[in-house]
């Protein structure tokens, strides 16, 4: 929502929607977020920082500040 002063600032109700984490029809579960940080640390083997980057964005997706 813009308010004459050319800086759009979001709608309450918008920022609720974009919480939920977007579907695409047609688009197997299977190639997801999650799926694809299992697939990084599956990559990254014993790497700690990969450890600690993928656990930071798993407990981010639960809304768990890191």
């Amino acid at each position: 929502m813009s308010l004459g002063d050319g800086v759009m600032r979001p709608d309450e109700n918008v920022i609720e929607e974009l919480t939920e984490p977007p579907q695409l029809l047609g688009v197997p579960d299977t190639l997801g977020p999650e799926s694809g940080l299992d697939f990084v640390e599956l990559m990254g083997g014993q790497d700690p920082l990969v450890t600690l980057q993928v656990r930071a964005a798993r407990l981010t997706r639960t809304g768990t500040l890191v």
